[in-house]
């Protein structure tokens, strides 16, 4: 007797099962790690953004003030349109002012900033230190 060639309804629904449970699996991993690397990549971000509004305020000689509320971190200087930017993974709660002088120090040094369930202190002078 020939034995058709192909495979069994029953091995294929085993194989597909299988698949979907690995599939499942390293989805899960790779999803959460992919938003780990947005929440870095975002703070990052915002660091540079700080760090540059230090520096124009040195540079350009004029005061910047930066508000930080919820989701949104204003900036004005001196002569320009206040400009803003949404984020999407952190949260500054309470609002929080900041004046960074003309000779680019910030006042006060550190920003809250809520990430997930954990609270992360953002430091604004840290360039001072590595200017020397």
């Amino acid at each position: 007797m020939v034995r058709p060639r192909g495979f069994t309804l029953i091995e294929l629904l085993i194989v597909l099962t299988i698949v979907g449970l690995v599939a499942g699996l390293v989805g899960g991993i790779t999803v959460d790690r992919v938003e780990k690397a947005r929440v870095r990549a975002e703070a990052g971000s915002v660091e540079r953004l700080l760090r540059g509004l230090a520096f124009e305020a040195f540079a350009r000689g004029r005061p910047v003030r930066v508000r930080a509320d919820g989701a949104r971190l204003t900036w004005s200087v001196p002569g320009q349109p206040d400009r803003h930017r949404d984020l999407e993974h952190w949260f500054f709660a309470p609002p929080q002012d900041v004046e960074i002088d003309t000779s680019g120090i910030a006042r006060p040094d550190a920003l809250v900033v809520v990430q997930g369930r954990e609270q992360r202190r953002i430091a604004l002078n840290d360039w001072l230190a590595e200017a020397r």
